[in-house]
């Protein structure tokens, strides 16, 4: 079901309300004005989900702006959500706001963070960091070619093309942050930077513009994926109490990298991390991520899912699998990876600027329950180019996962066919009697 929508934005941000467990999808609508965004609800009524839309007005958006990029989050330690915006001012920088509040109606007025960039905004995603055991959030910003000779001037050749804003960091990524009450709330001092938060940062390469991010937390391991424009992309595991990266691979395509996603094919996971001291020196941490995968999706090439990379050491054609089809449609614009048929194990869903989604299961092989290869199992056609497909959301709150999908059309939701649903449970249920599960103690 589409939702009218044009514009510039191209990313469904979602989260989930303190109350109750629906969610939303905060979207873009300059049709209607430049700093005007709409907040979709859903409920449902004859089992088809109907929307509820209310637009909100951010205040120090001007009307002359153009929106790039959005992010945004909800803190459950604060409970308030925040929102960042990324736009460029015709003839002027471009510029970085940052909203909080606890509910929807006072967000709009609440500017945190007014920031003026030297560069183009491009991507905006948020991560997270442990600071005295507790997740704080950051908002990773990257960014692209410098208005000015002077901007070009003053950016350092060094630091990667990426900036960090968090609630009590503010800064670029190599400089020292300042020794105020807030930083002081956190444990930090004039010496600790945003780097010794998050240590990737250091091993990306700073000719490099990123125009894909994604992060993923296992227990105190954090998943860093990013890709860039002239094809190089990477994958670090952090150990974020140790503050250190205890793996990371990198590898290059030759288009750039459109789409980025680390996932775990497998619920099973096996960490072992040790950390010892030997007359001072440390040890290096040894750390074991089974089933770890990695879909990556370039302008011009086939989309590919690099298979158990810290298990290969890495990528190559030896753990490499093509989604077939993938190119056929022009290149693919985005993609998202979650349990979309509900058999417990991750499927993805790529939309191309031919305007199709492709939709690809992991088929066992006969003789081994865990290998196989990804097959185009569905496509569908849709009346714009996709700019963007949420993971499985939960809309209505009734344990039902949906997804949306952004097009330059609408907004579209798409569901399960309720009766559909039911036949399936009922043939897993029969299987599961007549194939019981093997207890042990």
């Amino acid at each position: 079901m589409p939702f009218p929508f044009i514009g510039s934005i191209k990313y469904i941000q979602s989260y989930l309300y303190a109350v109750g467990i629906s969610a939303s999808s905060l979207v873009s609508d300059p049709l209607a004005s430049k700093y005007c965004f709409t907040i979709h609800h859903f409920d449902i009524e004859d089992g088809i989900i109907q929307p509820q839309t209310k637009t909100i007005d951010f205040a120090y958006l001007p009307g002359a702006s153009d929106i790039v990029c959005i992010n945004a989050l909800h803190d459950e330690i604060t409970d308030e959500y925040f929102v960042a915006v990324g736009f460029v001012k015709e003839g002027e920088n471009g510029y970085l706001n940052i909203y909080r509040s606890r509910s929807e109606e006072k967000l709009p007025e609440n500017c945190l963070s007014y920031s003026k960039l030297p560069c183009v905004p491009l991507h905006l995603v948020h991560a997270h960091c442990l600071i005295k055991d507790e997740l704080q959030w950051a908002f990773f910003l990257s960014f692209g070619e410098p208005f000015t000779e002077t901007s070009n001037q003053s950016e350092s050749k060094t630091q990667p093309r990426i900036k960090i804003f968090s609630k009590l960091l503010d800064t670029n990524i190599l400089e020292e942050t300042e020794n105020d009450e807030e930083t002081e709330k956190l444990g930090l001092n004039h010496s600790q930077t945003t780097l010794l938060l998050f240590p990737e940062l250091a091993n990306l390469p700073s000719t490099s513009i990123f125009l894909n991010m994604d992060f993923k937390i296992m227990d105190n391991l954090r998943l860093s994926a990013f890709g860039s424009q002239d094809g190089w992309f990477g994958v670090f595991a952090v150990d974020m109490k140790a503050r250190r990266v205890v793996q990371h691979f990198h590898y290059s395509h030759e288009s750039p990298i459109t789409s980025i996603k680390v996932f775990q094919h497998f619920s099973t996971r096996n960490v072992n991390s040790k950390d010892t001291t030997t007359n001072g020196d440390k040890k290096s941490e040894c750390v074991q991520l089974k089933y770890i995968n990695c879909l990556v999706c370039s302008a011009f090439e086939l989309s590919v899912v690099y298979w158990d990379i810290f298990k290969h050491n890495g990528f190559g054609s030896q753990n490499q699998y093509i989604l077939p089809c993938s190119a056929d449609f022009d290149h693919v614009n985005c993609a998202s990876v979650g349990d979309f048929n509900l058999d417990g194990k991750p499927e993805i869903i790529l939309g191309t600027f031919g305007q199709r989604l492709l939709y690809y299961e992991w088929e066992y092989s006969d003789t081994e329950l865990k290998s196989g290869r990804y097959t185009l199992k569905s496509q569908r056609s849709l009346p714009g180019p996709v700019f963007s497909i949420s993971p499985p959301l939960d809309l209505i709150g009734e344990g039902l996962l949906s997804f949306a999908v952004l097009t330059s059309r609408g907004l579209h939701v798409f569901q399960h066919d309720i009766q559909c649903l039911i036949k399936e449970i009922h043939h897993r249920l029969n299987k599961c009697v007549t194939q019981p599960a093997i207890l042990s103690t």
